[in-house]
């Protein structure tokens, strides 16, 4: 299922914490709730990569390139007509998940490169 309102939730939060406008605490809050649809939560998982929750800090960067590329990827997944296909929504547990969304060959949260490949052309 596609939630369009908690997926344009998302983009406005990552979009500001990634731009320094916000704080980590502002982006959990921020950042949509319950969802059934299933990025929201992947996404979040992964987003927690950029962000200590020990202290209340703005992000601190440059992205590094994969990181970077990640970023892109999630904000051009967002607001497409895709379902999250993958199985894993926690990548926390390393033995349990077989994606990595940081590899430098990662097509995450996509499934499929002809699928990226279309959102990056019509974006």
């Amino acid at each position: 299922m596609i939630d369009r309102h908690s997926r344009a939730k998302a983009i406005a939060a990552i979009r500001d914490f990634l731009d320094c406008r916000t704080t980590n605490d502002d982006f959990e809050w921020e950042y949509p709730g319950k969802s059934d649809d299933r990025a929201i939560l992947a996404i979040e998982n992964v987003m927690w990569l950029f962000y200590s929750d020990h202290k209340v800090s703005k992000f601190v960067g440059p992205l590094l390139p994969n990181a970077q590329s990640l970023v892109e990827r999630i904000l051009l997944f967002l607001p497409s007509d895709l379902e999250y296909e993958y199985k894993e929504v926690n990548f926390f547990k390393p033995k349990n998940t077989t994606v990595d969304p940081l590899g430098e060959d990662s097509i995450w949260p996509f499934f499929r490169q002809q699928d990226l490949e279309l959102v990056k052309k019509n974006a």
